[in-house]
């Protein structure tokens, strides 16, 4: 048998042995490069869907206050307090197709009024969130010009304190 030889070194035995898969320390690294990146992904998912759930839940409360806002211009004033996760009366079906009793977390929605001082009330729509317990203080108006506050993981969104011609009437 006969064999030319170039002089030059064969790699082909070199680079298969070299091509059969990832070292250790290759694997090492790209395990490093995933949790690193998964330390820093992985929270900031999470904060955008917690944001998006308490997003909902304003939208769903946003819809309640404008029910009550066509209640009070159809009724003179608004319903009276209801219980949590409970629609108020009058609301549905007369102004409002729906009234969400539970949120996002399935947390529930809490109508309150109640009165302050001789004459007045104080409306608000309270959102129990992540928790799905009460934070907030019950019975205080916590936002008295009206608007929306958060206390702990609840959701308040407040008509403020009302004169007594627009308060319901008592049971």
């Amino acid at each position: 048998m006969f064999m030319i030889s170039s002089g030059h070194r064969s790699t082909v035995g070199t680079s298969r042995q070299h091509s059969r898969g990832l070292t250790l320390i290759e694997l090492l690294v790209v395990l490093v490069i995933v949790g690193v990146l998964s330390a820093v992904a992985i929270p900031s998912y999470l904060s955008q869907v917690r944001r998006a759930r308490y997003a909902g839940a304003l939208s769903d409360m946003g819809a309640m206050q404008r029910a009550l806002l066509l209640h009070l211009a159809g009724e003179g004033q608004y319903p009276q307090n209801s219980q949590q996760g409970q629609i108020p009366t009058t609301v549905v079906p007369f102004y409002a197709d729906e009234w969400p009793l539970t949120g996002p977390y399935n947390a529930l929605y809490d109508y309150e009024e109640w009165q302050v001082g001789p004459t007045g009330c104080y409306i608000q729509i309270t959102f129990h969130g992540e928790n799905q317990q009460r934070d907030s203080p019950g019975s205080t108006d916590v936002v008295p010009e009206g608007g929306v506050a958060r206390i702990n993981d609840d959701l308040i969104l407040s008509l403020g304190r009302q004169p007594g011609d627009r308060c319901p009437d008592p049971p």
